[in-house]
């Protein structure tokens, strides 16, 4: 299949890269095996780093070289010692400087982050872009291990999916320099994207979908996917989103829109020293598909629809806030970053107690979307032309 061949074509281009490289002879490269994914997760009860790669090994086919993949795992007391533990199992060291996707267990996130993100940051072997993601499972082993198949290399897959976020808009991006930048501030989150299995006609296949909240040491929470999508329009990290407004109040159907370059603006006010934010988002739709009955040809009519959406986003964004403060406690948008390089000399004032002054102030959502296309030649096929 093409798919297959792709992804065999872009593994052979990351393992011929490093051997090819100046700081590294072939004969050096024979007594290595190229990690492409990475999960980590740690045992309750040794305490002990169990380190999962998938590493992609050269098979010789009929026609053409491909690419197995082969998953290992190793314990160690660190990370260090459990990276090199994989040597008793495969014969040779590990490379893990291609390695595309991180993969971290829940346990380690949700209780401190920060010595794993230290012995990546100081390893010399792993990249600063290298993409992470959190295990919607009980491990993260699981993500790469369970019905992986070997002629496909699941890491890559998982790559590819991360690389399109900006199509859906329903889960971030994240490297690793950012996790790393984020401990060093209170003020700052970042949303990691998580990943669980799926069965689809007896085989186990990944999703990514939604994100976890990190808050320098630990995640605080979980977002579904259309509240990462609402997160991530406030944080300005969407290129592009689809979104379905439901249309059931009105006999049924629903509107989908494709949002363009949605941009947000912020309005920070003193009022007698509390905060009032007015927050304006701007996008360029197209309305894509529309299962309503309404006549497109009439003004009034596509006008009604283009407040229907911009009601249906407003919604979206509130409620995003609204979760942010009554459950998570937090500024998960980065306001203060924000604020901080439009009004520097309001956020000296209130540095010392940014998250108070977030959680006290009045936020005001403004959106304006403008029609470019209505991706349609007359009208609705259920709906038709009104008589």
């Amino acid at each position: 299949m093409r798919w297959k061949r792709s992804v065999s074509i872009i593994v052979l281009l990351f393992i011929t890269t490093f051997i090819f490289s100046g700081c590294w002879d072939y004969k050096e490269t024979e007594k290595l095996d190229v990690v492409i994914g990475i999960a980590i997760d740690k045992e309750d009860f040794t305490n002990e780093y169990i380190i999962t790669g998938e590493i992609a090994s050269p098979s010789t086919g009929e026609r053409q070289s491909k690419y197995q993949s082969k998953i290992y795992s190793a314990k160690g007391k660190s990370i260090l010692e459990a990276t090199r533990n994989f040597i008793p199992q495969t014969g040779r060291r590990t490379f893990w400087s291609n390695s595309n996707i991180l993969i971290l267990s829940k346990k380690i996130v949700e209780k401190d982050i920060s010595k794993v993100l230290e012995w990546l940051y100081r390893e010399s072997e792993i990249r600063g872009d290298l993409m992470t993601l959190v295990s919607n499972k009980s491990t993260a082993r699981e993500i790469l291990e369970k019905g992986q198949n070997p002629d496909t290399i699941r890491s890559i897959e998982i790559a590819y999916a991360l690389n399109n976020n900006k199509h859906i808009g329903t889960y971030p991006k994240t490297q690793l320099s950012k996790l790393v930048d984020n401990l060093k501030s209170k003020e700052s989150t970042v949303l990691i994207p998580l990943i669980d299995l799926i069965n689809e006609e007896k085989k186990v296949g990944f999703q990514v979908m939604g994100s976890a909240i990190l808050q320098q040491k630990k995640v605080i929470g979980y977002l579904k996917p259309e509240e990462t999508q609402a997160a991530l329009l406030l944080r300005n990290d969407i290129k592009h989103a689809v979104m379905v407004i439901d249309d059931s109040d009105n006999g049924g159907g629903n509107i989908t829109i494709i949002l363009y370059n949605p941009k947000i603006q912020i309005k920070p006010i003193d009022k007698n020293g509390e905060l009032e934010l007015n927050i304006t988002l701007k996008s360029s739709i197209d309305l894509n598909e529309i299962t309503i009955d309404v006549d497109l040809t009439k003004k009034e009519e596509e006008e009604n629809i283009r407040k229907q959406c911009e009601n249906a986003l407003k919604k979206q964004l509130n409620n995003i806030i609204n979760l942010s403060k009554n459950q998570y406690k937090a500024d998960i948008f980065d306001f203060y970053y924000k604020i901080e390089a439009k009004t520097p000399s309001y956020i000296k004032k209130i540095k010392s107690g940014w998250e108070e002054t977030y959680l006290q102030s009045k936020i005001n959502i403004d959106v304006n979307l403008d029609i470019r296309s209505t991706k349609l030649i007359i009208n609705p096929i259920r709906g038709g032309m009104k008589p």
